[in-house]
């Protein structure tokens, strides 16, 4: 049998010291993963994902209004009014008065007031974090 010199492979010396250090620094991994603290921005994108949920419906509008807690949109062309409320801890919407399409979660509080180019909206969470966004209607 020849030998060859330029053979390239993993030798048993080298398996033994890639174990070694494998079962050195596995231990600190676990405490690295539990000391890196993070916060979740999941709230905060889902309100935003919200604002443009209801940017998008505010444009396709030709009219809206506000009645107490409640954002009426209506779309003259399509014979479609859409209605955005309170129910319970959720942000709903409902088309002609009908179905149950849920916008927002964990909802504490929510307020629409109309401005003369548009509507503002302030969304309190159930955290306590206040989100305000006006929103432009184009005619």
């Amino acid at each position: 049998m020849e030998y060859r010199h330029r053979e390239q492979g993993f030798t048993f010396i080298t398996v033994l010291l890639t174990i070694t250090i494998l079962s050195i620094t596995l231990p600190f991994l676990s405490y690295i993963i539990q000391a890196a603290d993070y916060e979740s921005n999941y709230e905060e994108v889902s309100v935003q994902q919200f604002f443009q949920f209801v940017r998008d419906e505010v444009i396709k509008s030709t009219s809206l209004q506000v009645k107490g807690k409640k954002l009426y949109l209506n779309q003259k062309y399509e014979h479609v009014s859409a209605k955005l409320e309170l129910y319970g801890s959720l942000v709903r919407r409902q088309i002609n008065g009908q179905g149950h399409e849920i916008y927002l979660r964990e909802v504490k509080d929510i307020s629409f007031t109309s401005l003369p180019f548009g509507v503002r909206i302030s969304v309190t969470m159930l955290s306590g974090d206040k989100y305000e966004k006006s929103i432009v209607q184009y005619y």
